[in-house]
């Protein structure tokens, strides 16, 4: 027991200081944009040079993640999976955005697992 409650504690303060980084890092373009709202779509759209699409995703996963952990953990991981796969050689947003959002991801899917064998118990 105590153990989730420490893994759900590091999981959802981790996962809070990633999501500060990310907010830091993609707010200032989003609402740059929402000067001319139809850029918007397109923005959310094109994933090889602009990662608003991988921003909103995480944050819907991270929405998602605090009522569901298993499948707010998996968007994340698949917004991350999905932005690796468009677009495989950007090597600085991949080691300063993509493996701290996996590691999130993981960490609440190691917290679902505990947490479901905790209850099963």
């Amino acid at each position: 027991m105590k153990k989730k409650i420490v893994l759900g504690m590091v999981a959802k303060i981790y996962g809070g200081l990633i999501t500060l980084l990310l907010l830091f890092a993609f707010a200032p373009k989003l609402f740059g944009s929402m000067d001319s709202l139809g850029s918007i779509p397109g923005d959310i759209m094109n994933w090889y040079d602009n990662p608003t699409g991988f921003f909103i995703l995480y944050l819907v996963g991270y929405i998602i993640v605090w009522l569901r952990p298993l499948w707010g953990a998996c968007v994340m991981a698949f917004a991350a999976l999905l932005f690796l796969a468009i677009n495989p050689t950007n090597i600085p947003f991949l080691v300063l955005f993509l493996l701290p959002v996996l590691s999130v991801a993981v960490l609440y899917l190691i917290y679902w697992n505990v947490s479901k064998k905790a209850t099963d118990d």
